[in-house]
């Protein structure tokens, strides 16, 4: 049960990184639709990865002073070692 659970949420998770790409790359979502499935979710997965770091930088919602920037990519790189 424990591994059909982790199963879908590495699923859940790829699929949460294919609509990012769809949504905000469409060309470049595009591209992966020729790559076999494997390589096309390892893709988006980077792309979701690099655009949430982006967006902590400059997005909508950035925080306008660089220190509190540093803090939430801090943040971010902890959590990526968490999994890790």
């Amino acid at each position: 049960l424990r591994v059909k659970a982790q199963a879908k949420l590495v699923s859940d998770g790829y699929e949460a990184c294919k609509d990012m790409t769809s949504e905000y790359a469409k060309t470049f979502f595009l591209a992966t639709q020729t790559m076999p499935d494997e390589q096309a979710m390892a893709t988006w997965a980077i792309y979701a990865w690099c655009r949430r770091v982006d967006e902590i930088v400059d997005g909508p919602n950035a925080l306008a002073e660089a220190s509190m920037q540093e803090q939430s990519l801090q943040e971010w790189m902890d959590r990526l070692g968490e999994m890790w």
